[in-house]
């Protein structure tokens, strides 16, 4: 017996986990040493201390509910938050029992492990989790994330608005349907290729351009980044997306001006290199032309009498040919010779 309970005390003293007892009024009887580091206090001091005298100021009261709890049911099990002598909060994980031998007053025996570390990781999570989600809400750009059979999981609201397709209703469905037809093989191609390398990022659309499909149909060219994590034991795979249907109106309206300016260039140059009329005016309305984007232009000339007439042009001779004279001035309406 003797050497029985010195193996017991042993291996009480030399656990790492918090081990006390208290009787029903919560007043300790033993602490352990892992007990006495935890807390900053002696052993011999924390067993002269009430429970209530570890918990902060404002849960003292719950002191009175566990130990209600322990008296009817003979159990108790929890998370409580303690106070150290050094004033530093610690959450413990407990799980105790009420006993009580042969004549002697019932004893709770509580074993205990500290999981501040774990709550304060877990606080830690929800933050930067909450962090995460604002700046995805936030986001200028379309963010939607798929798990590795390419269904959506997350459709921020640029998404929304990018593709005029709610959340509720995306999540869950294939990423093709945001994906013009003809581009969805080779998209999954890609993924599949992406999924297999140590890649964690890239950026889409290196070998041509790429284009989303809205809710209506509509296609439109986008930029596009894509990156991978492992969580949970799967791969999710993140795409960022911009629309750029403006940027790339711009260049078009800016290579038109570029036109612009060549033909006029060209104009000039053969206006100060000839005197031929009618080289000058072929090469202008040709010009003007390819310019302007039109599906017709001719040239009309004043002769000497002051009549304008079609000169040579675009106009076809169904259209030219019904009108030989045209006052200066005079707007008019052309239309086909039904002969």
């Amino acid at each position: 017996m003797q050497a029985s309970e010195a193996r017991y005390r042993e291996l009480v003293e030399n656990s790492q986990d918090l081990i006390c007892t208290h009787d029903l009024e919560g007043n300790l009887l033993f602490v352990n040493q892992a007990a006495a580091i935890i807390f900053g206090y002696s052993s011999e001091a924390l067993a002269q201390m009430n429970l209530r005298d570890l918990l902060p100021p404002k849960l003292r009261p719950l002191a009175d509910v566990y130990l209600t709890e322990i008296r009817t049911q003979g159990c108790a099990a929890g998370v409580m938050q303690v106070r150290t002598a050094g004033g530093e909060t610690r959450y413990l994980d407990y799980r105790n029992s009420l006993q009580q031998k042969g004549s002697t007053e019932p004893v709770a025996y509580s074993v205990a492990r500290d999981i501040t570390a774990r709550i304060q990781a877990e606080a830690a999570m929800r933050v930067s989790q909450a962090q995460v989600t604002g700046i995805i809400a936030a986001a200028m750009d379309a963010i939607i994330t798929t798990d590795a059979e390419q269904r959506i999981v997350i459709f921020n609201p640029a998404a929304e608005a990018m593709f005029g397709c709610s959340q509720t209703e995306a999540c869950g469905q294939p990423l093709d349907r945001f994906i013009p037809a003809r581009f969805r093989a080779s998209h999954r191609l890609h993924i599949q290729r992406f999924a297999q390398t140590g890649v964690s990022a890239r950026k889409i659309g290196q070998f041509g351009p790429v284009y989303g499909l809205r809710a209506d149909g509509v296609e439109f060219p986008i930029e596009a980044s894509i990156s991978k994590i492992h969580v949970a034991g799967q791969d999710l795979f993140t795409v960022i997306l911009r629309d750029v249907s403006a940027r790339e109106q711009a260049a078009q309206a800016l290579r038109r001006q570029l036109d612009t300016l060549h033909s006029l260039y060209q104009i000039t140059a053969l206006i100060s290199q000839t005197e031929a009329v009618t080289e000058v005016y072929t090469v202008v309305l040709d010009s003007l032309h390819s310019v302007l984007i039109a599906d017709r232009s001719a040239i009309v000339l004043l002769d000497a009498a002051g009549v304008a007439r079609f000169g040579p042009g675009g106009l076809s001779t169904r259209i030219a040919a019904p009108l030989p004279a045209i006052s200066p001035g005079r707007s008019m309406t052309l239309r086909p010779n039904p002969s």
